[in-house]
């Protein structure tokens, strides 16, 4: 049974259930393209219609084909695979000689069903269908164990592009395109896939545990903030200007870019994508009313950081639908550095979305923030967080570096 190669996923493509004019053509295209299989699906064709399709595809291509329903065509042109449903595998056992088997489940105790019987499981609806309207995602089945032996199992339902990366984070090795491939132009969707999960986050920096947030006040102008939070070992810089124009924003950045090089650390824009592109910052952080994260990754590309912010545990839900690299989870306490105040959540608001999140499969990392000082951090650590946001508890201090290090030392001892 294939395999990742240098941890790349297979992505298999579903075909439409209906026939479509120079459907050859394009099935073709993505084979030359690096198409790992295709499962050949026609639930209304006849068998020779199903038949014709498969004698315009190359020859070459077919071993990589599995087939629906027509048991007969698998064998008259050696195709890879037959798709069986669930309940019949169960029933009648795996079929003789078939090189390939899979069928589809929709529960954990479904795929434990069919371990010994099927060789690919295809495991829906993930996220929110997008073929079937109304036919919802079960997050749990990101959840769901996902050994190297036998069966693979492969996402299926609502995936697209900026989904691919958090199908990978959850242990996926394979996954199924649908509805996303065939509701715009299917070669350049099915490249959009290829591009985004050859460059995905696992070609992305990793997420620092301690965040400062640039403050407008206090006294200390911004570029003696960032090099004060710099010297005291911070290597992730989010710079917020509220109330700036982007012309500003992007002037400050400028500024303030040689001390971060000087320090190896990371610029990340809050709230304006269009600044972060502008000025080839690290990446950008948004809020609930900001860009849609989709939208960010497509203007920002695969190789820079999103960050977005959350208050509940929907809201990670819905924003673990798309390729993000982070979750900004609060406020801990109110803080006057927002002027739109989600409800505050506390350590144990914190602790319970973190857990229900989990729970629902979202499992990107959770940085929490508001009004957090450094006597919270020892027990916030224990919630399940990954790090802390931190503005005031910086900037405020009679020495910022210091109490950046005494930060950091927390936060390793965790």
């Amino acid at each position: 049974m294939p395999r990742r190669i240098d941890g790349r996923m297979q992505l298999l493509v579903i075909t439409q259930e209906d026939f479509f004019p120079g459907e050859a053509d394009v099935l073709n295209s993505m084979f030359e393209a690096g198409l790992s299989g295709l499962h050949l699906r026609k639930p209304t064709a006849d068998v020779d219609a199903v038949r014709s399709l498969l004698e315009a595809l190359e020859p070459d291509f077919l071993p990589r084909i599995v087939v629906h329903a027509h048991a007969a065509l698998y064998r008259d042109f050696g195709l890879g695979g037959l798709h069986v449903p669930h309940q019949l595998l169960v029933e009648r056992g795996r079929p003789a000689g078939v090189e390939r088997v899979s069928c589809s489940a929709h529960s954990g105790t479904e795929v434990d069903a069919v371990r010994g019987l099927a060789d690919r499981v295809f495991v829906s609806p993930v996220f929110d269908s997008i073929s079937k309207p109304g036919y919802r995602g079960n997050g749990q089945l990101l959840t769901l164990d996902k050994p190297e032996t036998e069966p693979l199992l492969v996402a299926l339902g609502g995936v697209t592009a900026d989904r691919l990366a958090l199908l990978s984070r959850s242990g996926f090795r394979a996954a199924a395109l649908m509805g996303y491939i065939w509701e715009g132009d299917p070669l350049q969707r099915f490249r959009a896939c290829l591009h985004a999960d050859a460059h995905g986050p696992g070609g992305r920096a990793p997420i620092d545990a301690l965040h400062y947030i640039t403050h407008p006040q206090g006294g200390r102008p911004l570029a003696q903030q960032v090099e004060e939070a710099c010297r005291g070992g911070c290597r992730w810089i989010q710079l917020r200007m509220k109330g700036a124009s982007s012309e500003e924003r992007s002037a400050m950045a400028r500024g303030i870019q040689p001390i971060l090089r000087r320090y190896g650390a990371r610029l990340i824009i809050n709230d304006d994508v269009e600044t972060a592109k502008a000025v080839n910052a690290d990446g950008v952080h948004l809020g609930a009313e900001d860009m849609h994260p989709g939208d960010a990754r497509l203007l920002l590309g695969p190789d820079k950081i999103i960050g977005c912010t959350a208050n509940t545990a929907a809201d990670m839900l819905r924003l673990g639908q798309y390729d993000i690299d982070y979750i900004g989870l609060g406020p801990f306490r109110f803080t006057s550095t927002k002027e739109k105040l989600s409800p505050v959540l506390g350590e144990s608001g914190i602790r319970a979305v973190i857990r229900e999140a989990k729970e629902r499969g979202v499992r990107i990392p959770v940085i929490a923030i508001g009004g957090i000082g450094q006597a919270d951090i020892a027990s916030l650590m224990h919630t399940g967080i990954h790090g802390v946001a931190v503005s005031g508890a910086i900037h405020h201090a009679d020495d910022p570096a210091a109490a950046c290090r005494d930060i950091l030392a927390q936060l390793e001892n965790h």
